[in-house]
C-alpha cells in the first residue's frame, strides 16, 4: 500500500504510529485516511491537553470547519486520495490543508486510531513564539473563513444542507467580521458579516453584530 504522511518538526509520532495506521488502512480498502488523537505539550509547563479525533469519521468537513485542519501530523493518507485531490492548493497561503483534506475526504472513509496520541509541542502563548504560519497574517480569521467556506462549498450536498454546517460556518464569518472591524477594515467587516447573515439570517448574534457595525460601536462583540 502506498501512503503519505506529513510530520511537522515540533510534533512527535508515537512509536507504533505507522504500524497502526498502515494496518487500519489495509484492513479498510474503502478508507483514505487514519488519524490518532492529539496531545498538546506546552514547553516549560506541566500542562497537557488532549483532543480526540473519534468524531472526524462521521463528518470530516464539519469537524474541520469546527476545529481547523491542523491534523496532518497525526494522520496517514492513502497516496491515491492525495493525488486525486490534486495536492495542496498552492494559491492559498494559510489554511490550505482545510481545502486539501476536505477534497480527500470525498475519496473514502476517515478512520480513528485507538491508542497513544501524536504529541504536538507548543510554546506557551505568553512566550510570544510563533509556531504557525497564520501569525504572519493579521487578517488570518478572514482567510480561515474563506477556506472553510471553500471546503463547505466542495463538500457533499448533505453537508451543505445541514443546519450544523451553516451554523459553524456562520460563526467563522462572524469572527472574521469582528477581526476585520478591529483591523479598521469596515468594508471587509461588512462583507464577512454578509456571509454570516446569509448562512443564518435569524441569528441574534449576527443581528447584534450588524447593529454594532452600522452603528459604529467599538466594543468587541462575542
Amino acid at each position: 500500500m502506498d501512503a503519505v504522511a506529513f510530520l511537522d518538526s515540533d510534533d512527535r509520532w508515537p512509536d507504533d504510529f505507522l504500524e497502526r495506521a498502515c494496518a487500519a488502512l489495509e484492513a479498510r480498502p474503502d478508507a483514505m485516511a487514519a488519524s490518532t488523537d492529539q496531545e498538546f505539550h506546552y514547553l516549560g509547563e506541566s500542562r497537557r491537553t488532549r483532543r480526540s479525533l473519534a468524531e472526524i469519521g462521521a463528518n470530516p468537513w464539519l469537524w474541520m470547519i469546527r476545529n481547523g485542519a491542523g491534523i496532518g501530523s497525526c494522520t496517514l493518507f492513502r497516496l491515491t486520495a492525495f493525488r486525486s485531490a490534486g495536492g495542496y492548493p498552492e494559491e492559498i497561503p494559510t489554511g490550505h490543508d482545510t481545502v486539501l483534506f476536505g477534497r480527500m475526504a470525498a475519496c473514502g472513509a476517515w478512520l480513528h486510531l485507538q491508542g497513544r496520541p501524536t504529541v504536538f509541542l507548543r510554546s506557551p502563548r505568553s512566550s510570544g513564539s510563533v509556531h504557525h504560519l497564520h501569525a504572519h497574517y493579521p487578517d488570518h480569521l478572514v482567510r480561515w473563513a474563506e477556506v472553510a467556506h471553500r471546503c463547505w462549498l466542495e463538500a457533499p450536498a448533505k453537508v451543505r444542507a445541514s443546519l450544523e454546517g451553516r451554523k459553524l460556518l456562520s460563526k467563522r464569518w462572524r469572527a472574521a467580521a469582528i477581526s476585520a472591524r478591529n483591523l479598521r477594515q469596515p468594508r471587509e467587516a461588512l462583507r464577512c458579516l454578509g456571509h454570516a447573515i446569509r448562512l443564518r439570517p435569524w441569528s441574534l448574534k449576527n443581528l447584534r453584530l450588524a447593529v454594532s457595525l452600522f452603528g459604529g460601536a467599538s466594543s468587541p462583540i462575542r
